[in-house]
């Protein structure tokens, strides 16, 4: 698919425990993993046990997810970053690399009905972006 290195995409969100991870998780695997995601958030908090199953899952191996703070990967340069927000929060500050400025709106889930829905919203956006990916990329 790619003739170079494969493509980096940054995931922030505000406690990259919930909805960065799960969307790096999809990438990986909607993308065959051709693509590399990382993630990072403003406030960092625990990744919730349920979180680390569903990655798991996903990428078919186990993992051990550790929250990032973003000022950990400043500096870094990405393909593609990606902010995850909850509109019902603070509005987050713009990454200074961030060129294209993608801003995807999510309600944080309280139930396994809610991370369901979260991962088909994900999933519904990283397949449009990923076909947008590929038509600038030809």
């Amino acid at each position: 698919m790619y003739l170079t290195s494969p493509p980096t995409v940054l995931f922030i969100c505000r406690d990259n425990a919930v909805c960065s991870q799960l969307a790096a998780a999809w990438l990986y695997r909607l993308s065959g993993g051709e693509i590399q995601a990382q993630t990072a958030g403003i406030e960092p908090g625990p990744v919730p046990h349920f979180v680390q199953q569903r990655v798991s899952q996903l990428k078919r191996r186990p993992v051990a997810l550790k929250p990032v703070a973003l000022k950990q990967v400043c500096g870094k340069t990405y393909d593609h970053i990606i902010t995850l927000t909850d509109k019902r929060e603070a509005p987050l500050p713009v990454h200074p690399y961030d060129e294209d400025g993608v801003v995807w709106d999510f309600a944080l889930p309280t139930s396994a009905e809610a991370l369901r829905q979260l991962e088909y919203e994900l999933m519904d956006r990283l397949l449009l972006w990923l076909e947008v990916v590929r038509v600038r990329a030809a």
